[in-house]
């Protein structure tokens, strides 16, 4: 195994920083498109149920696709706002 190897099994933050500004909007972008995929399957399939078990019609599925959509949006700016702390750091770093 090599040097390298390891060293971003120990810390994969560290390996981000030395990539560019494009795979970090990249590796952003897969990973949003990803969750909000799977968040938005899991939770039009609660929905349904939850449409079919009380009778409530659209209301279960239209609230719960709602919540994931949400929760999608707040887990992408949470991580620009990382993304732009670290810039930030690194910028006062090299002064």
């Amino acid at each position: 195994m090599s040097m390298d190897y390891r060293r971003r099994l120990r810390n994969p933050r560290d390996h981000e920083k030395n990539q560019g500004p494009m795979y970090r909007m990249f590796n952003i972008a897969l990973s949003f498109g990803i969750s909000m995929g799977v968040s938005l399957f899991i939770m039009i399939k609660l929905g349904a149920w939850l449409d079919a078990h009380f009778s409530i019609a659209p209301y279960g599925t239209f609230a719960c696709v709602m919540l994931a959509i949400i929760a999608g949006f707040r887990s992408l700016y949470r991580e620009v706002l990382r993304l732009e702390k670290e810039e930030d750091s690194e910028e006062d770093g090299e002064e």
